[in-house]
């Protein structure tokens, strides 16, 4: 359920925050004609990001959980993590023919983890700045640089989705077309 409400809260966000900023592209154009106005990307946007704040709330309720401490503890990084790295990388370049032994999380999902709770942290504050600029009363370069901050790691965000998570989940040889894990949140004990 986490994982949903993160899905469509992000696209959500995505698609009309880069519609905010960049009003004048057919896609935004397009979203007019379909009774997007602006007025309603901003409410839209601002309504997703609360979705998002508040699934960030649960999620932190989830990790105060027996399972969620011991989920949080394989996530956390790992010195074992620089060596399947390393053994990884060998592997790949041809210089070992056996593929490391991996923990339950990859330092690939640790790093997507990790990079989804700084970038939550990061947008939200961001955000709340941009949403409530007359309550910050701090220096007229603050709401600029919120901005541009906002801006950047909404693009790191989306490209890292794009390029990165939905290659391993959906592209990478032995998942595609698709791990139905996403949809189940059960995986066999063979992929695990």
């Amino acid at each position: 359920m986490q994982h949903a409400v993160l899905l469509v809260t992000f696209f959500l966000l995505v698609l009309t925050g880069f519609a905010l900023k960049y009003d004048h592209t057919f896609w935004a154009h397009w979203l007019e004609t379909v009774g997007m106005s602006e007025g309603v990307r901003r409410v839209v946007h601002r309504t997703a990001a609360v979705g998002m704040i508040l699934a960030s709330v649960v999620h932190l309720f989830y990790l105060a959980t027996r399972r969620g401490r011991e989920q949080l503890g394989h996530m956390a990084p790992k010195l074992r993590d620089v060596h399947e790295l390393r053994q990884n990388i060998a592997y790949h370049l041809g210089r070992s023919v056996v593929r490391p032994a991996f923990g339950r999380f990859r330092y690939i999902e640790k790093a997507e983890y990790w990079a989804l709770i700084w970038g939550t942290l990061v947008m939200a504050a961001t955000g709340l700045v941009l949403w409530f600029p007359d309550q910050l009363r701090g220096p007229s370069w603050f709401l600029r640089v919120a901005e541009a901050i906002h801006l950047y790691e909404a693009w790191l965000a989306f490209l890292a989705i794009v390029v990165w998570h939905l290659f391993f989940v959906l592209f990478r040889p032995g998942t595609f077309p698709v791990s139905f894990t996403v949809v189940t949140g059960r995986m066999e004990p063979e992929e695990l």
